[in-house]
């Protein structure tokens, strides 16, 4: 699973935080990505968008984060060496830095590279600012 648009129920996400799968990653904390605007009460503001027939703003501010997903597993399948991901309990955690090591089990890639028999459960990284938002 790749959770980049994840909020707490109070902010109305368009996707999940909570596990929910084997392998879920959390790419820049699984919430607001690079190059996507931050925007709080996503699922409000599309509608608003909705509303006012504001296509352009809907798609660009509500739906930039939570396409990311597809966008960052296409991405996988021709650079794999960009979504090392580090298992850890939290991206308070994951940011302070305490989770640069993967277990004997070896470090696991988010997307098309994924495989069940590395590091598994909650996996976190960072990504870079990348051409696949323009």
């Amino acid at each position: 699973m790749i959770h980049s648009d994840g909020a707490s129920n109070l902010h109305i996400g368009l996707g999940l935080l909570e596990k929910s799968g084997t392998i879920d990653f959390y790419p820049n904390g699984g919430r607001d990505q690079t190059n996507c605007a931050a925007v709080k009460d996503k699922i409000i503001t599309g509608l608003i968008n909705i509303v006012t027939l504001n296509i352009d703003e809907l798609e660009d501010i509500s739906g930039c984060s939570h396409v990311a997903a597809y966008k960052f597993f296409i991405d996988s399948i021709e650079n794999p060496s960009c979504y090392t991901s580090y298992p850890c309990s939290s991206i308070e955690e994951f940011k302070l830095g305490n989770c640069i090591e993967c277990s004997k089990k070896g470090c696991n890639k988010m997307g098309y590279w994924a495989d069940p028999s590395k590091d598994s459960g909650d996996l976190y990284l960072t990504t870079q600012v990348n051409s696949i938002f323009f």
